[in-house]
Order: C-alpha cells, then structure tokens, then sequence
C-alpha cells in the first residue's frame, strides 16, 4: 500500500537522530554520597528492620502456611528485603566490611545474597573446589560483619564457578561452549560433576568461620541455600541433548514409561523416527519444551524427572552427610510448566527470578550495542514479576532473590516500587534486588551508571526506600483473599497432550487479590483459600469437596471476563472497584494500589506510605494526606512516615520524587532510547522536577481543618507559575499570591530540607536543598513575616544554621538571634533587682537588663530568686531506660497501639514505643533530691514485672534528671512583679505544656494577658516542713502511698 502526503507549505519530515545528554537546564548533575548520613531521612537505621545479631532467635523455618518464622519464635511470621553481591564485591578489607555493613543497615536491608562469588574464592587450578585462605578470610569477615548487625545470608552453591567440564565430557569438542550452564546440567546427572558440587559444598559449608566460631553448615545467621542458580533445565535443552548421561537417562525414562517402540510409536505418531526405539537407547533427545506434540510433553516430564531426582540427591547430602539445617530451594529460573510444581512441592521454599529492560545484546554478549523496550511499566498494566506469583506454593514461603528494573530504562524509579508492592499484596516472603554492586570498586567510590548495579544508580536505590516501607515494614497490606490453582498427583499422572507454561495468561489477577498454587494429596480435603480452581487433568471441580472450587475444565483457558466476574462473585472485587483487565486497569481488594494504563499512573494509598506515578500534567490524590501534581517530566513521587504514625500525624516524613538519572554523554541511536551505544561518565545527571515536591511540603503544614490542602497545592503551584521562588544558594520560600483565599487563622512557616536538591529555576541556577514555606491569614502578616525571614536570611548565624542542617533548637536560636534577641549560655543568675528595667545578676559577672523577664527554672530555681517560689516545688528525680531495637513484630506484641501508657498507681510507672522500635519504660521516682545510683538495673526490673518477656532483652540508653512538682501536680504560672513572670510545677508534663506556656507569656508580654492570667488564678500551697523536713516529709508520704500500691 502507497501512502501520499501533500500540503500546501509543504511537508516537513523530522528524521529519528541520535540522542547524547549532557548538562542543562533540564539534566541536573548530581553528586553522589554512597555512605547514609546517621539520622538524616534517609538513614532506616531507626526502624527496626533488623534483629541483630542474626540467628538469635534459632534457624529459620518454613509454616505450612508459607511463612518463614524462627524456630524460637513460632508465632511470629518475619520478612526479608535485600540485596545481591557479585563478584569482586565480596572481597574487601575488614575495616571495609564493617563500612559497608553499617550502610546496609542504615539502609534498611536485612538480608544479602552472596553470588557469583566462586571465581575468586576458589584456587585457579581444577576442579576448582579447593578455597583461597585470603578470600576466605575476607568473605568470613563479610559474612560475620553482616550477621552480627542482623542481615542475613543466602547464596547458590553452583553460580558461575569456572569448571573445565571436558573432565565430564572429553570427547565433547564443543563442551568449553557455555561451560557455565553446561555445568549446571551436568551437575544433575553427570557422576564427576555432581561430586564436583558436593566437594566444593563440602569446602565452603564444613569451613569455620573464625569470625563467628562457626561452620556455615552451622550458622544460623546463613538461613537458605539454592542448589544451583537459574538450574531450570528446560533453559538448556540445546546443552543436554549431547550428554550421554542424559540420552541414556531419556530413553530409560521413555521405556519406563511406554514398555517399547510399539507404545511410543502410539502416543507419539510420526514425530518418532524410524530409527529411535528406547530399547536400543537411540531416541535423540530433542526438541522444544514449548512444541506442542507429545515428544515436546514427555521431554518436560522426563526434565521434571530428573530436577526431582537431583534435589532428592542434592538435599539429601547437605541434610544427612554435612548436617546443615538452612532451607533449600532450587529451579529458580526461567522456563516453568505446571508439571514443575511438583518438584518444588518436595522444596524447603520457593525461588524465582525476573527482570524488565533486561539488556539485548545486538552484536555480542555483554558488549554495546544493547537494546531494551523502555517503556512506562505502569501504561502496560505492570506486569514486571506477576507471572512469578504462580510460581509460588500456597504451603512454602516465596522469595524472589533476583529482580531488577535494569538500567538506562527510565522507569527504574517505578519499577522498583512496583516490586514491592506486588511483593506486599501476595504476602511473600523475602525479595533480594540484583544487585548491589558487581565490584569492590564501586562500593566506596561513585561509580557511573550500569545495568544492574544499585550502588551505581541513585534514582534506583532511591526507590528502594519506598519498596522497603511497603514490602518489609509492611505499609501495604497482604490482600486478604486468594485464588489458587490446586494440583494433585493423580493430575500429573494424567497430563494432556500439552503441559501449559505455569503462569496463566490472567497473572493479571495479582494485583488484585493474593494468586498461586498448591500441590494437595487428598483433593476432598478443604483448603484456605477463597476461590479454587482445580487443574482438572484427573481431579476437577466435581471431585473436590471444597465449595470454593470452580467448575471449570482448564483454569488455563478462563476468560478474563469471566474471572473478573468470578471474583466479584466471591467477595474478593467490591462493587466499586475499578479492575477492567482488558483495559489494564486494576486495583487491589484492599484499595492500597490502584494502576491506571490507559492514564499511566500508579497510586499508593497506605496510611504510612502514599503517591505514586504519573505522565507530567497529571495529578495523583490519596486518601491519606497527599496530593501531587506532576510537571515537566514522568515522575514517581511518593510520602513515607519514618515515625511509625500515619502520614497525617507524623512529624518526620520523607518525601520522594525520581524523574529519570542519566549518565553524562550517555548515548542513544534514536530519541526513544531503546539502543544504547555509550555509557557515557560522571557526573549522574537528575532530570529536573518540583511540582511533586511541594505536594509533599503541603502535607507538612500545620494547618486548622477548614484549609483545603488540595486547593492549598493548587495555588502554591500556580504562584509558581509566575516565577520562581527560589532565592539563590539553594533557598525557596513557596508562597501563596494572595494569603486570604485560604483562610488561614495564624501565619506560619514550615521549613523543609529536601533529601536530594531539586532544580527550582532559582535566581542563581543553583538547584534547592531547603524550602520555607508560608502560609499567612492576610496579606500583611504575609509581608511581615516574609520581612522577618529574609531578614535573618541575611545573617550569618542563621545561614549556617540551615546550611548545616542543625536540630530544630539551633534553629530557633539561631532565628531568635537575628530577630534581636541574645542568648547568654553558661550564665547562672544569682540575683534580680525589679524595676521597669529588670537587672539579671549573674555568677558569670555581666548584669543582664531587660524590659520583661521570665522565670522558667524547672526544679532549680533558687531562693535568692523568690523563696515564695521555691516553697511552692519539689524536686523530684524521674528515670527512663530504652531497650534494644525489637522489632516491629515484638513490639506491637507488646504495646499494640502506639501511645504512652502509665499506670494507676500513684508512684507510677510509664512506657510507650519509640520509633525505632524499642520501649521506653520509666518511673522509679525519687523524692530525695539527689541522683538514684544504678539507674538502668533498677529501672529494668521494674519493667520486667510488667513485661517479663524482654528477659533477654538488652538496655541499650539509660537517662533521668529532675523534673518540678507541685502539690496539685497542676502548672503554676503568674507573676512576681508586673513585668517578672513565672512558669513552673509542670509535674512531668512538660513537653505538652512548654510550648503553650512560652506562647501564653509572649502573648501577655505583647499586651494580650487573657489566657496567661487564667492560669494565675490556679492557687497553689507550699510544701510543708519548712526547708529542713518537706523532703523527709514527702519521702514518708510517697513510702506510704507505694505501700498503698502494693496493698
């Protein structure tokens, strides 16, 4: 067909060029920092993801429930987040395991997978089992740095371990060819090869590790081992068929199974050659393991025969000859049938691997040219992984130790998300990201960007921080329901003519309710799950007397349609859901994500964890506080609560936004950018964004209820519009053009640093690091408040204060300095002479003069000062201990809620969570006045009288000091001349009560005494027994309250 274009100007052809980024205003340099900065936002330190040390709680174990638990922990189900290390990575130095380590922690992972790691650690002579003491010394340590912080370990005990396999196949000409997997097929029927594995198992799992005092076959801390990596061996049929360990094995299998030639030649007609009889072991063993004919069947069959053979084998060696007690997997990927389940049914656990924008290579492997598809997940239905979801078993646990959204695609920022999502809603149980780093190089110095590499690749491990809070802190819920393809062993003795690929072409179904498989021996027996679908081969619907079960042949062939209609029937899909596969829209039963194709926008709606992506122009709204209008470029954004609170009641959030992270001169054949031809070098270039940011601010402001925080974005982005408001040196103040459309009751600031600069179109190009945002009820306390801040924008003190970062304290003081005020620190007064001048006498030498002076002295306050004051207080010591980190788990089994809870005793005690997962108990009042001696011990066995199961429980901080109690225990305030204020007796209750004091006596000062003088009319007596007996007066008085208590 011939098309024709006319015009009447003429046509204008835009040809598809190359495409080289560099610097600009669109691609911002950004410099890399690999090391996490102790407590900043990004430090997940504070969340208790790990336990340390590893192993403290026994192995781990897997529930029929296909959940992983520690054996001295039975009811509590645990989750692991990680990373993979390849090659050189694991051979550092010691004092550089101890570093990298520490980071993992501080980022947020709690498990590492070892790979690729043979080449160096074995002796360059064949076989190749034999270990290098030095790098054995140095993974040792690695290995000990690791558990003894709480990360766990896996690995495969055959990756890429360089076997000359001519010793297994010498009259093989071609064997050298792909040594790698041909090892691997070798290893399950070849005699030499599998002692090859066993011996280097033997090496690697008998050798003890002088760091941890223990064999790995022993460490606890080392919980799962696969038995060779990506071993399926439908991936390498092409490899086997000239084993002939593997023709010989083929044919005994074809005989056992059809008697003679006659019965083959039956079942499998004319793809049988005339010259192949089993008998005589000359049927070829070729091929496709997705043909349709029978041969291509009995090939899967007879591969499944032999994987379940070599993991009896296999298992049975580390089990009953080393004596290793970790968990066991194999098969790990690609290829799959439903006949596979069957041999992962006899696993320890499930394992699975997938990538997106894996690399093509167009000319040679691993070298440039490479090509991958680059385009937006999230437009296609996010199918990244869904498919593995079937591969899982109801009854095992499910990990996925490999996965990557690999690099240069531009949607590694969602990809990585996405995973953790998916993760989340299916309830697995460990994900491990491919990977960290390939070397040792680039785990300390800023490496460009690569394929794989998360060290390498900021915008990647960025994403991370959100798959870590929704998948291992477990932000997004599990799906409550299920669906299962239920399998039995009369079903795989009655296979049809063609076994289907394991995933069905509905896998789709994952992101709504929690999908997979089971392998049952009694199809009568009724199972947990909330739709079956039986396979049908020999037991269909009709048999089972499970009423869950659909009434289908195949569940292979269910429509999308029907199924759809399925889950709605069955409770799983609401009413108002809005899943339409066919358009690739689906949302998860619990509501918590929502994936719009047709739009290309991803939602995250989990009280701790909110956002999503979208095209620029589009806007994202959750329910939980946070809505984001995406400008200028793609962009993943998202809110996360680092506090434990809802992200409408935290005060420490992270906000989020990845647009897309280049190198520079990085090269592409076209403006798609599909063909890499060059990586191009540092610096990593960010594509610049804003608009997302300041959504996140939006939800920082401490507004009343009646402002709209949507419209609040609104007109926050369209004073954008008009001009920037970043004022150079990597300042914005986002503003709102006129204050009273958002009927605001008191002025504010809210001030934000940013975890990475943005580009803000500032003054100076500089790209923003700290907004101040200012939300004003009128346009005049707008203009002076915005004259405040620049003004102390202009002093030094206060410049250093936010270019450091300093707590919020320096700030304030630092902001009160350049409003006028001074601070004298160090400055004990010893005396005050009244006046309409008040003059502070103090120890230091110099008279402090001032027109309003406050007294606010805690319990200290001298009687030279007021003894009338003094007479009013008791000083009474108060102790608090916090243990080690517990876990999320642990501690919400010990306090569900996360409030602060007392007792009611009159001495009583007090405890709550902290952040980062521990609990702070305090108590143990002392009315002595001086400091209790041994304040940890004490305070711990008061806490082990309420909780008595933090026995083994560590103290980690131990901190009291003297708090000011009135007879009342009510706040005394008032003055003691006009102009001479107090503020004292907070009774413990100071960190509520502060902040509106020091607000009520500025009130008063600036002439508006109303509430100040409320409180003055709060009338308080003295202690009595006069200084020499109300603290022996008040300790007998306690004495006899505790008695009390214990009565």
């Amino acid at each position: 067909m011939a098309i024709s274009l006319a015009a009447t100007d003429g046509v204008t052809v835009e040809h598809d060029t190359p495409v080289t980024i560099v610097a600009s205003k669109d691609w911002i340099p950004l410099p890399v920092e690999l090391d996490i900065v102790p407590g900043s936002a990004l430090d997940f330190s504070a969340l208790g993801l790990q336990d340390a040390p590893a192993g403290k709680h026994g192995w781990l174990k897997a529930d029929r429930d296909g959940a992983f638990f520690f054996e001295r922990q039975p009811d509590r189900p645990v989750r692991f987040y990680g990373v993979n290390f390849c090659f050189s990575a694991h051979y550092i130095t010691h004092e550089q395991s101890d570093r990298l380590a520490d980071r993992l922690v501080r980022l947020g992972y709690n498990t590492v997978r070892l790979h690729h790691y043979e080449g160096e650690l074995t002796e360059p002579q064949q076989p190749r089992t034999r270990l290098n003491p030095q790098k054995l010394d140095q993974l040792d340590y690695l290995v000990a740095a690791c558990t003894r912080r709480g990360i766990y370990v896996t690995t495969d005990l055959f990756v890429s371990r360089p076997v000359d396999v001519t010793e297994f196949l010498p009259d093989s000409e071609s064997s050298r060819r792909d040594a790698m997997n041909r090892f691997k097929v070798l290893a399950a029927l070849n005699p030499g090869a599998f002692e090859n594995w066993k011996t280097f198992a033997r090496n690697l799992l008998e050798h003890v590790n002088p760091y941890t005092q223990r064999a790995y076959k022993d460490e606890p801390g080392l919980a799962w081992l696969a038995l060779i990596n990506e071993g399926n061996l439908g991936n390498y049929v092409n490899l086997a068929k000239d084993i002939p360990e593997y023709r010989a094995a083929w044919n005994r299998w074809l005989a056992g199974r059809y008697k003679d030639r006659d019965g083959l030649a039956a079942a499998w007609g004319a793809v049988l050659k005339a010259d192949e009889d089993p008998a005589r072991g000359t049927v070829t063993l070729d091929g496709s393991v997705h043909s349709q004919d029978l041969r291509g069947r009995d090939l899967v069959l007879f591969l499944a025969h032999v994987e379940l053979d070599f993991l009896s084998r296999a298992t049975a060696f580390l089990r009953e000859e080393l004596g290793t007690r970790a968990l066991v997997t194999n098969m790990n990927g690609w290829t799959n049938h439903a006949t596979s389940q069957r041999v992962r049914s006899a696993m320890d656990y499930v394992d699975d691997h997938f990538y997106v924008d894996h690399p093509r290579f167009l000319e040679q492997s691993w070298r440039l040219p490479s090509r991958c598809p680059n385009t937006s997940p999230v437009a296609g239905g996010a199918n990244g992984g869904r498919h593995l979801a079937f591969t899982r078993l109801f009854d095992k646990p499910f990990t996925v130790s490999e996965y990557n959204y690999s690099a240069p695609g531009r949607y590694r920022g969602v990809g990585g998300i996405l995973t953790g999502a998916l993760g989340a809603i299916q309830g697995w149980d460990a994900i491990w990201r491919f990977a960290y780093s390939h070397n040792r190089d680039n785990l300390f110095q800023p490496g460009k960007l690569d394929y794989f590499n998360m060290a390498s690749d900021p915008l990647g491990q960025a994403a991370e921080r959100a798959s870590i809070c929704l998948f291992l802190r477990g932000d997004m819920r599990a799906a409550p329901h299920s669906a299962s393809i239920t399998m039995t062993e009369a079903d795989f003795r009655r296979v049809p003519a063609q076994i289907p690929g394991l995933a069905p072409n509905w896998h789709w179904a994952a992101w709504l309710t929690r999908v997979g498989t089971r392998v049952v021996d009694d199809p009568a027996r009724s199972t947990s799950h909330d739709m079956v679908l039986p396979l049908g081969w020999a037991t269909g619907a009709g048999d089972s007397a499970d009423a869950r079960a659909v009434r289908s042949d195949d569940p292979y062939q269910i429509g999308q349609e029907e199924l759809v209609k399925l889950f709605r029937q069955r409770g799983i899909l609401a009413a108002g859901n809005p899943t339409d596969p066919s358009k690739n829209v689906f949302q998860c039963e619990t509501g918590e994500i929502t994936i719009d194709g047709p739009q290309d926008c991803m939602t995250l709606d989990t009280p701790r964890t909110a956002g999503g992506f979208a095209p620029a122009g589009e806007s994202i709204r959750t329910a939980h506080g946070v809505q984001i209008a995406v400008q200028d470029t793609d962009a993943t954004v998202w809110v996360s609560s680092l506090d434990d609170q809802p992200i409408a009641a935290s005060r420490r959030l992270l906000v989020t936004h990845l647009t897309d992270l280049q190198n520079t001169e990085i090269r592409y054949a076209e403006r798609a950018r599909q063909t890499l031809l060059d990586w191009g070098k540092l610096p990593h270039l960010a594509r610049a964004g804003k608009a997302e940011v300041l959504a996140g601010v939006v939800d920082l402001v401490p507004l009343p209820r009646s402002v709209d925080r949507e419209f609040l974005l609104h007109v926050l982005l369209s004073r954008e519009s008009l001009g920037s408001t970043g004022i150079g040196d990597g300042i914005a103040i986002p503003h709102v053009r006129n204050p009273i459309v958002l009927h605001a009751t008191r002025p504010t600031v809210t001030l934000c640093f940013l975890a990475q600069p943005i580009d803000f179109a500032s003054l100076d190009g500089k790209p923003v690091h700290t907004l101040f945002t200012i939300v004003t009820p009128s346009i005049r306390s707008h203009l002076q408040l915005l004259s405040r801040l620049a003004h102390a924008l202009r002093t030094p003190a206060f410049r250093e204060a936010i270019g450091g970062r300093s707590d919020a304290a320096v700030i304030l003081a630092a902001a009160a300095e350049a409003a006028g005020a001074k601070i004298h620190e160090r400055a004990m007064v010893i005396g005050i002479e009244h006046g309409s001048t008040v003059r502070v006498r103090t120890a230091a030498g110099p008279t402090v003069r001032a027109q309003h002076v406050a007294l606010c002295c805690n319990a200290f306050i001298d009687e030279k000062i007021s003894k009338a004051l003094r007479d009013r207080i008791m000083p009474v010591g108060t102790y608090i201990i916090a243990t080690e980190r517990l876990g999320q788990a642990r501690i919400e089994s010990l306090l569900r809620e996360n409030v602060a809870v007392s007792d009611v005793n009159f001495v009583l005690d007090y405890f709550r969570r902290s952040d980062d997962h521990r609990l702070l108990f305090g108590g143990r009042v002392s009315y002595s006045g001086r400091d209790a001696l041994n304040t940890a011990n004490a305070t711990r066995v008061r806490m082990l009288k309420v909780f008595p199961a933090l026995a083994d429980a560590k103290v980690d901080f131990a901190w009291g000091g003297h708090v000011d109690i009135t007879m009342s225990r009510a706040p005394d305030f008032g003055r003691i001349a006009p102009n001479v204020y107090y503020l004292q007796g907070f009774s413990g209750h100071g960190i509520a009560l502060t902040g509106i004091a020091g607000q009520m006596v500025a009130e008063t000062i600036a002439g508006q005494a109303e509430r100040f003088d409320l409180f003055t009319k709060l009338r308080h007596r003295d202690f009595p027994g006069g200084p020499a007996l109300r603290t022996p007066a008040l300790m007998l008085a306690m004495l006899w309250f505790r008695l009390k208590d214990l009565l």
